[in-house]
């Protein structure tokens, strides 16, 4: 479990991981501070987990995932795409439906 005031090299392995998903004003430092929380807590609710700042297995799993599927959140359909992911979304002919 990663939380704030945390330091060392799983910190800095998250914050990469963090500025790879578009949260640039992440830095790389190892050091757990506002700014490192503040781009977990943005993903948590984008993606409709509890949020809470903490990077448990849960959130682990779904930095991991956003990452391998290629999202970022400085993408202009972001946020259409955490929607999509969690079920709230189907795509009708031309425009988003909310399921």
């Amino acid at each position: 479990m990663l939380k704030i005031g945390d330091r060392g090299p799983a910190v800095r392995f998250l914050q990469e991981k963090l500025v790879k998903l578009g949260y640039e004003p992440v830095v790389v430092d190892g050091i757990y501070g506002p700014i490192t929380r503040w781009a977990v807590q943005n993903l948590q609710a984008m993606f409709g987990y509890t949020v809470d700042g903490l990077v448990g297995r849960g959130t682990a799993r779904l930095i991991d995932a956003q990452h391998g599927y290629g999202w970022n959140a400085r993408a202009g359909n972001a946020q259409l795409w955490a929607l999509k992911a969690q079920g709230l979304l189907t795509h009708g002919s031309n425009k988003p439906v909310w399921s």
